[in-house]
């Protein structure tokens, strides 16, 4: 596989880490507007025509970002690639056959809310 350069990362308004009294509570924000202003930037890099091929990174970040763009990049029937910690090798992940699954159907089903309780989390 050939590489290229890579113009400087997109920041996507909505994706925050921390609540500030500008960004209000993220996690609304990153449902309603993050994830969607996702799609949008991830769109207009497909339009692009200077790449024969595209794929979508998932090594590190914002965790909770994942598996919306590995929606993504499946409804625009891209690989996934990530690099394991220290891995010299990038492990690639093909779209399932058949895969559709509109994003914003997705997004609009995704709630935001409080535990109630004490709940157990797989990490």
């Amino acid at each position: 596989m050939g590489w290229c350069e890579v113009p400087e990362p997109t920041k996507i308004a909505g994706l925050k880490t921390k609540t500030t009294g500008e960004n209000g509570d993220i996690s609304e924000n990153f449902k309603n507007a993050g994830l969607n202003n996702l799609n949008i930037e991830v769109q207009k890099l497909l339009k692009d025509q200077n790449y024969n091929d595209n794929y979508f990174n998932i090594t590190g970040g914002f965790k909770a970002v994942i598996p919306f763009s590995t929606i993504i990049a499946f409804n625009n029937d891209m690989q996934l690639i990530y690099l394991y910690e220290r891995s010299d090798d990038l492990i690639f992940i093909r779209r399932p056959e058949k895969f559709k699954c509109p994003i914003d159907v997705v997004i609009e089903g995704t709630e935001v809310r409080k535990p109630r309780h004490r709940q157990r989390l797989a990490l």
